[in-house]
């Protein structure tokens, strides 16, 4: 999934805005991943207590001013209100299978409350 967004971005010329929604347990792998292999890649990790992300979706997210959001599938959930606002290029769902059930809550969220162009 990293080199596929490194190749949008460089190949494409396609700066996303790009959801990467992960179980908690591998955020900071995926963290590690982006550092690693696409260090100029602006990656912003929508975490914390309520009112860090609202911050965070102020200074950051609301402005554009990022290509990556990674998130977890409880933050996606609980941050609707906030991150249905922006037009996705993709939303990619980390472990997958979690979406064949489709009466699941992420996968009704993500289907009914976000917009994108893709999805992964």
């Amino acid at each position: 999934t990293v080199a596929l967004l490194a190749h949008l971005m460089e190949s494409k010329g396609n700066a996303g805005p790009f959801l990467v929604v992960v179980p908690l347990s591998t955020m900071s792998n995926w963290e590690l991943e982006f550092q690693r292999w696409v260090p100029t890649v602006r990656v912003v990790v929508f975490k914390g207590d309520k009112k860090v992300r609202k911050q965070l979706f102020d200074d950051v997210i609301a402005k554009s001013a990022f290509n990556v959001c990674l998130i977890t599938y409880e933050y996606v959930v609980r941050a609707k209100g906030l991150l249905r606002r922006i037009e996705w290029e993709y939303i990619i769902v980390d472990e997958g299978h979690r979406m064949k059930n489709t009466e699941a809550r992420l996968s009704s969220v993500l289907g009914d409350q976000y917009t994108s162009r893709h999805r992964l």
